[in-house]
């Protein structure tokens, strides 16, 4: 289990055999190729948890940034990635 809390206060919980399976490559793939993709690696990722993810990030005006989104998501699996070596 991967878990940790984000700069946003967002406490995550991530089963570490999601990160591992091809879905999870599969959904990252087509964000790679299309940002448009970002909602459905939210969802695959946080599942239930997904809409507190990004109310967490919420902006003064209501809004998510998608470069929040991604950069969060990067410090996430990079964090996994510290932790492994």
């Amino acid at each position: 289990m991967i878990t940790g809390t984000t700069e946003a206060g967002f406490n995550y919980s991530i089963a570490e055999e999601l990160l591992e399976s091809y879905d999870f490559l599969e959904a990252l793939s087509k964000v790679e190729k299309s940002v448009l993709y970002l909602p459905d690696l939210v969802e695959f990722v946080f599942k239930d948890e997904a809409k507190a993810f990004l109310n967490s990030m919420r902006n003064d005006h209501g809004l998510v940034t998608k470069d929040d989104v991604v950069n969060t998501m990067k410090t996430i699996f990079e964090n996994k990635e510290l932790k492994k070596s």
